[in-house]
């Protein structure tokens, strides 16, 4: 499992965030379904787990820019998914592990709770854009040319991040109750997929 640790400055005492992703797979029954533009997000905010779409999309859509892949189009049925599984492991002590699905790609996201000097916790400010970015900081390990991660190091979230054949992403996020975070999203179709580059 590959930890990256941020920390942040906010108190004396420093608060860890973990982030782990692997593009995993997921059967969703069919159903209606809500599909919101880049522009439609922009004024929504999502009902799932109280975090704002628009961040989430323009941000990912940033780095896919960047790269020359179409933009991502946010879905609600993606996002209850998302949010039913970070829901799931926020009740699990907050452990780092990635659903069964098979149909869909997946980032998770983990921050721990803001520790005081007093001994409170309180849930981190953290926003849609900061886990994505977070996520897409891998670019700097990633090697294009070999399509592989650099030696020891992680990049299948910033792979799935850019996945050109990825189209749709929804995400949620839910408190753990010792005030830490789990952050997932969810991508349709998948990207990571073995022997093919992401763009």
């Amino acid at each position: 499992m590959f930890v990256n640790r941020v920390f942040m400055n906010k108190t004396p005492l420093i608060a860890a965030m973990l982030l782990i992703v692997v593009a995993v797979m997921f059967h969703m029954p069919n159903g209606a379904e809500q599909i919101i533009s880049q522009a439609e997000a922009g004024k929504t905010t999502a009902s799932v787990g109280g975090i704002k779409s628009a961040p989430l999309v323009t941000t990912h859509n940033k780095w896919r820019k960047s790269v020359g892949v179409p933009p991502l189009r946010w879905s609600s049925a993606l996002a209850r998914d998302a949010q039913a599984w970070a829901e799931v492991l926020s009740k699990k002590s907050c452990r780092m592990r990635h659903s069964k699905q098979q149909q869909h790609g997946e980032n998770i996201f983990w921050a721990s709770a803001q520790r005081w000097s007093d001994g409170r916790r309180e849930t981190q400010n953290i926003s849609g854009e900061a886990v994505v970015n977070n996520w897409a900081s891998e670019v700097r390990d990633y090697n294009y040319k070999k399509n592989k991660c650099r030696l020891g190091r992680q990049c299948g979230h910033y792979t799935q991040v850019v996945a050109r054949r990825t189209q749709k992403v929804g995400c949620g996020m839910a408190v753990c109750p010792d005030k830490g975070q789990m952050w997932v999203c969810r991508y349709d179709p998948p990207g990571n997929i073995a022997g093919h580059r992401p763009y």
